[in-house]
């Protein structure tokens, strides 16, 4: 699949993150094996969120052998966020905004070969999808995607919506309080607990 799945250097043709250019977009993207096949992840925690069992399969997915990619340290979790030093880092990953507007994105110049291009498609018209989730889920292209049409300009503003629990509730049964924390509920692919990964788990089975 990788030999035929189109390349990094054939997708983006180039990214900006927080106004500054990106030298090569292969250090802040990561390939990542969805059902519609390989798609370029900004952000993502990579092989990381999947047990120890399952990473290999993973990780054979590679934009070029012959790049060396540095190492991150992941200073980020579902349920603490960051640690105070990462937070008012620019170097802290996942990469992260302290604001928002313009100088606090990400922007993408994409491109296509229309010679790969097949009418025959799912679609009424040609297209890139878009996914977004956070860093520790598995993109669900057929499921959540926004359309970015050919030969547009597509602005996106994203608006979180947070959800947290009170450190008192902890001790209450996850039947009572109807939410889990990550340490509670066992998923067989995924080291960390989200009801994206759930779902995504008992579909699989």
């Amino acid at each position: 699949m990788s030999n035929i799945a189109p390349k990094l250097d054939d997708t983006l043709y180039a990214c900006y993150w927080k106004e500054n250019s990106v030298n090569y977009c292969g250090l802040v993207f990561d390939p990542v094996l969805t059902e519609e096949g390989i798609c370029f992840s900004f952000n993502s925690l990579k092989s990381e969120h999947y047990r120890n069992e399952f990473k290999n399969s993973r990780q054979n997915v590679s934009f070029d052998d012959n790049f060396d990619k540095p190492d991150r340290k992941i200073e980020w979790d579902l349920e603490n966020g960051y640690n105070e030093e990462a937070l008012y880092s620019l170097e802290a990953f996942p990469f992260h905004a302290v604001g928002s507007g313009i100088t606090e994105s990400l922007r993408l110049y994409l491109k296509d070969n229309y010679d790969d291009e097949d009418r025959q498609c799912r679609a009424p018209f040609q297209r890139f999808k878009l996914t977004v989730q956070t860093p520790g889920e598995e993109p669900q292209v057929s499921k959540n995607f926004i359309d970015l049409p050919f030969d547009h300009i597509v602005s996106l503003t994203i608006k979180s919506q947070i959800m947290t629990i009170s450190e008192g509730l902890r001790h209450y049964s996850p039947e009572r309080r109807q939410c889990y924390y990550q340490n509670e509920r066992y998923l067989r692919y995924f080291t960390k607990y989200t009801q994206a990964n759930c779902e995504l788990e008992c579909l699989a089975n």
